[in-house]
């Protein structure tokens, strides 16, 4: 069995606060729904962790609320989960993102283009 813990830290967001950690597993029964949560300072709050939790068929889901509201992105992996955790953080804080690769562009290319319909003052 293989388990690995990804720590998550924003310098560029010296105020954003990491709670827990996201985590990968070759036993998907060891995968719980709430991971990590990411709170920024804008009244931001990022949820990722693993939908259905334990559920073999499950995938990870990152949700972002408060301030702004975002429908649930899915990813496969716990690489593509932290991509776009990333991508949230540095495009909410007004930092300029990291381009999504294509295995965290699938569902997720539809931000691309939304981020201008949302005001973040």
């Amino acid at each position: 069995m293989s388990f690995k813990k990804y720590d998550l830290s924003f310098p560029e967001c010296p105020s954003c606060r990491v709670i827990g950690f996201l985590y990968s597993s070759d036993d998907t029964a060891e995968l719980g729904q709430d991971m990590v949560e990411v709170r920024l300072p804008i009244g931001v709050t990022i949820n990722a962790g693993w939908y259905p939790e334990g559920a073999a068929l499950g995938s990870y889901l990152i949700k972002v609320w408060g301030a702004v509201n975002l429908p649930p992105v899915k990813a496969d992996d716990a690489d593509e989960a932290i991509q776009l955790i990333k991508y949230f953080v540095a495009k909410l804080t007004g930092q300029r993102p990291e381009p999504l690769s294509e295995a965290g562009a699938n569902e997720s290319e539809v931000y691309r283009d939304r981020w201008d319909c949302y005001e973040l003052a």
